[in-house]
């Protein structure tokens, strides 16, 4: 499959299943380089992403290995089953470091309309300094459908408070071998 937007077309022979996420991925990146936030149907919104420390403070300044909870606030416009989260966590310059989905209806999602808010929870922060940047998305279960994609939703920051260089936390334990001299 080939997506051009510059001609406005769609060439391939993929089936209609796997085309049309493609072309929504597709669409998001032309949004993105146009400089678009967001974009998506709309059945779900998102209305709200927040940072919170360890001790339930909201912030957008953290230490390497704290404990840091988002919370995305959901506006959903009619009764919809339950939908696919996903993330992406990106340095300043753009490169994803990492990312996930969440399936809902693991969540005790209702299928009702109306506002909710969903937690992730992230026991020990693994970045060490930097900007950083999280991107979310709501879809149908199947990611055929795209409610709302929201980029830069969240940024924030990690100031090294020790030794801690680079971006990631790679911590580990070193020791000697048994009988590591004999050999």
């Amino acid at each position: 499959m080939a997506l051009s937007p510059a001609l406005g077309s769609v060439r391939g022979t993929a089936e209609l299943d796997e085309a049309i996420p493609s072309v929504q991925h597709a669409m998001i990146a032309v949004n993105a380089n146009a400089g678009l936030r967001e974009y998506g149907s709309g059945e779900v919104r998102i209305a709200g992403a927040r940072l919170f420390g360890p001790g339930g403070e909201e912030r957008g300044q953290f230490s390497p290995g704290e404990p840091l909870s988002v919370v995305l606030e959901l506006e959903v416009a009619r009764p919809l089953p339950p939908p696919r989260l996903s993330f992406e966590l990106r340095d300043h310059a753009g490169m994803v470091l990492a990312a996930g989905t969440q399936d809902t209806s693991e969540l005790g999602w209702e299928e009702t309309a109306g506002p909710r808010a969903v937690r992730f929870e992230i026991e020990r922060l693994p970045l060490a300094d930097g900007r950083f940047h999280m991107r979310f998305e709501v879809a149908d279960a199947e990611g055929r459908h795209l409610y709302h994609w929201l980029d830069d939703a969240l940024v924030f920051v990690v100031y090294p408070g020790g030794d801690e260089r680079g971006v990631v936390r790679f911590e580990g334990r070193w020791m000697l071998e048994e009988n590591s001299a004999s050999r």
